[in-house]
């Protein structure tokens, strides 16, 4: 008797408790969830060997990077293994949780999450790469992947969402995806018009990558802001001002504006009138004139091709004008300032030797 009752219990446990279906479904998910990251991590191991010897160097950022999106990966594996391996009670199929149409949302659902990560996944290896190449750049030291690095990087990226997107459209959604990109075809020339300034910094961006005005690291000065270049994107350029500010400019705007790479430079030009009485003796300017050119050429900084150029050169209204003119061999400005600071007051001295006195605009 006691053996029967234990039978028709066990089956009823096993064949219609809800109870049962639901322990069972808990237990699964969480044993498996808990293996969740020891098999990510393995997982993780296991692509990092696949990549080449070259790329190895930088384990912690591959996981850092790829360990998230393998986990959200391995979790959507496991709830559709949940929903294969666990069978529902006899009778239940009627019942609106479990009807066809619940059971198509959870598979769309599983769909779309698979999706998901693996263009996630598909995203972080790409950043990854791209650490690579740029550490890779900064051994070679060339400008031009400063600028070129993070944008392809975002480039692919973008084609990768866009993929991503077409693809959750046609297997979740059950979507005509020629259809829609015959449509986009179609409705192209109103999103142009819509996104006109959108397009034109794209363009501009493009013609800055061919034509390189400048790069990623250049010193730079546009619409009167100075500054270094830390980003080229697709719609805007980013700079660092002198005052430590995060300017941003439209690439439009960097193409089509008179812009000064001062890095490129191979002078700073320092360039003046130096005003003085108009009753000066003809020698004191001559002996001034000489005292300044050899005062200039005598910096360490000063080129001496061109020559520096002291002259007087022009009659003002009661006064007398010298022009000073040199290059300096340096582009950085607190060098300039320190030379022009002794230059000033070596040109002060000379005016106090020679007895010259600067002109002075009377009221």
């Amino acid at each position: 008797m006691n053996s029967e009752l234990f039978i028709n219990l066990k089956n009823w446990w096993a064949e219609n408790n809800i109870v049962t279906y639901l322990v069972s479904i808990a237990l699964f998910l969480v044993i498996a969830l808990a293996l969740r990251n020891f098999i990510a991590r393995i997982l993780t191991g296991l692509l990092f060997k696949i990549l080449p010897e070259n790329f190895r160097s930088r384990r912690p950022d591959f996981n850092r990077l790829v360990r998230k999106p393998l986990v959200f990966i391995i979790s959507v594996i496991l709830v559709l293994i949940a929903r294969l391996a666990v069978r529902i009670p006899n009778g239940w199929e009627t019942n609106w949780i479990f009807s066809e149409k619940s059971d198509k949302l959870l598979e769309g659902f599983l769909e779309f999450g698979a999706i998901l990560s693996i263009t996630w996944l598909v995203l972080r290896v790409i950043d990854f790469m791209g650490i690579i190449f740029l550490e890779r750049n900064a051994q070679t030291q060339t400008k031009m992947g400063n600028s070129l690095i993070p944008f392809m990087r975002e480039l692919v990226k973008i084609v990768v969402v866009i993929l991503g997107i077409f693809v959750a459209l046609g297997t979740v959604f059950h979507l005509n995806v020629a259809s829609i990109i015959a449509g986009l075809g179609i409705g192209g020339l109103a999103v142009a018009l819509a996104g006109k300034e959108t397009l034109e910094n794209l363009f501009a961006s493009f013609t800055i990558f061919i034509d390189q005005p400048f790069m990623v690291g250049d010193f730079v000065q546009v619409n009167g802001i100075k500054g270094t270049v830390e980003r080229v994107g697709f719609r805007s350029t980013r700079i660092r001002s002198l005052d430590r500010t995060y300017v941003t400019l439209p690439n439009k705007m960097m193409v089509d504006t008179a812009l000064d790479n001062i890095t490129e430079r191979s002078a700073s030009r320092v360039s003046f009138q130096l005003q003085i009485d108009s009753h000066t003796e003809i020698e004191n300017i001559e002996v001034l004139c000489k005292s300044i050119k050899a005062l200039i050429t005598g910096y360490s900084l000063v080129l001496k091709d061109p020559e520096p150029t002291v002259r007087f050169n022009e009659f003002g209204d009661g006064s007398l004008k010298i022009l000073v003119l040199y290059f300096l061999d340096t582009r950085s400005d607190t060098e300039i300032n320190k030379a022009k600071e002794y230059i000033n007051l070596g040109i002060m001295n000379a005016l106090k030797e020679t007895n010259v006195a600067l002109f002075v605009l009377k009221p």
